[in-house]
């Protein structure tokens, strides 16, 4: 198909695919521990539970922080995670669309954008284009980050991979993963150093400015879960 069909199939997908998110639209009753700490740091109360005690109770920073942000300009938190949901998920179909146009052979590339569709009306996926979490902001990241790599732009992709894992620690195994697919390739293990930056000059300022707040090095959320142990029976498993 010509490109310009090509784009009208994709634009359709996303219309539709934010119209199904919209009618599912829902918010987690988890999302309240993000618009709580939201909530106090926009009124200078810290980035807190209960003010005058740190305890980092979340796992997605960089969502509270534009949360607090939105509180600051006077919105709802509620309202507002559900539209950044919405817009985070037209995003991540444009980006599966800018991958697949990057991967698929030149014979292929005017062929129907079968991904972008099928997952533009997958309901697990419009599901969670909204839910008051974090989910469709740090997938979105993390899919731009794919992209940007396989563009030739590693810095820029490396820094989006970085932002997801600020999202959500999670996406940190799809950043370091990108790193080794660099790595191993002889054409581009130069770029390595390149797409290490964004680790030092973003992650790690943020990491030891958590580290210095909160006195822990990992959410409470995981010494909660852990028990104490190490949990290594379970991330292999994730792993």
């Amino acid at each position: 198909a010509p490109p310009a069909v090509q784009r009208s199939f994709v634009l359709l997908a996303i219309a539709v695919s934010v119209l199904l998110a919209w009618r599912l639209a829902w918010v987690c009753d988890d999302a309240f521990i993000s618009f709580r700490y939201a909530d106090n740091l926009a009124h200078g109360r810290g980035l807190v539970w209960n003010p005058g005690e740190r305890v980092e109770g979340f796992t997605n920073f960089l969502w509270t922080i534009v949360l607090a942000g939105a509180i600051r300009l006077g919105l709802d938190p509620v309202q507002s995670s559900v539209v950044l949901g919405l817009v985070a998920l037209a995003a991540t179909l444009l980006a599966m669309h800018r991958l697949r146009a990057r991967i698929l052979p030149d014979g292929w590339r005017g062929a129907f954008p079968l991904a972008v569709v099928a997952l533009a009306v997958h309901h697990t996926f419009a599901a969670f284009g909204t839910s008051g979490l974090e989910t469709m902001l740090a997938a979105g990241l993390a899919l731009w980050a794919v992209e940007r790599v396989v563009a030739g732009q590693v810095f820029l992709g490396s820094l989006l991979g970085v932002l997801a894992t600020m999202a959500h620690p999670d996406h940190g195994i799809l950043w370091f993963a990108l790193g080794c697919a660099l790595a191993v390739n002889p054409e581009k293990r130069k770029q390595v150093l390149r797409y290490a930056l964004p680790l030092l000059v973003v992650y790690l300022p943020y990491f030891l400015a958590r580290f210095a707040y909160y006195g822990y090095p990992w959410p409470n959320t995981y010494y909660a879960k852990s028990g104490g142990g190490m949990y290594f029976s379970q991330g292999l498993r994730y792993w």
